[in-house]
């Protein structure tokens, strides 16, 4: 009986110790043999980190199925919070920035899987807002302007693959609307209206020589 009362209790430990703490969860399958019968057990790590209770809390890593790396950051009650890494199946990063209870916030950075940086701008809860500027796999500058809500809105620009102006407008809830200008080789082109992605009104067309 003393033996009994040992081990329930040696058991509450095992199962306290699980329920908060350091933990990796991995996908396990099982296989037997027929002839020994062994049990073969197959383990590959999807995460490690901490619990307090249930919940994730504290610095976590997750893999990727070749064992890389996929993302790494901080949580604060299972919700991810503060700075975070985000990697690709190579190991390359993709992308990095803050999070706030569960939700992007702040600014972003998006990676090329060359490296070079393939967007920039700040996130408040979740959504693009504000300025942010886009790059082309060469790192050069394609385009910049404003977000609302993750649709464009306001000012934009965009560039060619030498960086020189290619058009310039206002967009609406993710549409070109009102005034715009589109150029060749950095010369004025043609400028004019525009409702809904499409020309109307009155427009002004040029020669190469801007006549």
């Amino acid at each position: 009986m003393r033996n009994f009362f040992i081990l329930l209790i040696l058991g509450s430990l095992c199962f306290s110790f699980k329920t908060e703490g350091y933990s990796s969860i991995t996908n396990e399958s099982i296989t037997t043999s027929k002839k020994q019968q062994d049990t073969i057990y197959k383990c590959d790590k999807k995460a490690q980190g901490y619990f307090i209770g249930s919940k994730k809390n504290g610095y976590w890593k997750f893999f990727n199925s070749n064992r890389s790396i996929k993302s790494q950051g901080e949580y604060l009650n299972d919700k991810k919070t503060n700075y975070w890494f985000i990697f690709n199946s190579a190991g390359k990063l993709i992308s990095e920035g803050n999070f706030l209870n569960g939700k992007k916030n702040g600014y972003w950075k998006f990676f090329n899987s060359n490296g070079s940086l393939e967007s920039q701008g700040e996130y408040i809860n979740g959504k693009k807002m504000n300025y942010w500027y886009n790059y082309s796999s060469t790192g050069k500058l394609c385009s910049e302007g404003n977000f609302s809500n993750n649709t464009k809105e306001g000012y934009w620009k965009f560039y060619s693959n030498d960086e020189l102006i290619l058009s310039e407008g206002r967009y609406s809830n993710n549409s070109k609307e009102g005034y715009w200008k589109f150029y060749a080789n950095n010369k004025l082109l043609k400028e004019g209206w525009v409702s809904a992605n499409k020309p109307i009104s009155y427009w002004n067309i040029y020669n190469e020589n801007g006549t």
